[in-house]
């Protein structure tokens, strides 16, 4: 039918945006220090104009992380849950909880690195 073509369509182009989580994950040498030191953006975010474009670039980011990992990230960092509160929610354990939003802060952060770059 039209709508499963077109479902297939927007499934093509999600899985084409995608940037898998291995990628976004910090490397550390053998002292357990990051091979690449984290970017300052103090000075970048002072202008009003860089604000709006930042919480766009951060909307944008958190759009972009696959669903389990968006809502850990949401519940933790934005409606202040407890993780026990959401592995319990979500029926997971603990560490996954922590797992979670560990590689979607990774993930968001590399995703603001690069826009803050390009801008």
């Amino acid at each position: 039918t039209v709508a499963a073509a077109y479902q297939k369509l927007r499934t093509r182009r999600r899985k084409a945006e995608e940037i898998a989580l291995d990628d976004v994950l910090p490397a550390f040498d053998c002292d357990g220090r990051h091979f690449e030191p984290m970017d300052d953006w103090s000075d970048r975010i002072d202008d009003r104009g860089m604000q709006a474009e930042l919480r766009q670039a951060l909307t944008d980011a958190i759009d972009a992380l696959p669903p389990d990992y968006r809502t850990a990230l949401v519940l933790h960092d934005v409606e202040g849950v407890s993780n026990s509160d959401i592995a319990e929610a979500l029926g997971i354990g603990l560490p996954a909880v922590k797992v979670r939003v560990h590689r979607s802060r990774l993930f968001v952060r590399k995703r603001l690195s690069e826009h803050l770059k390009s801008a």
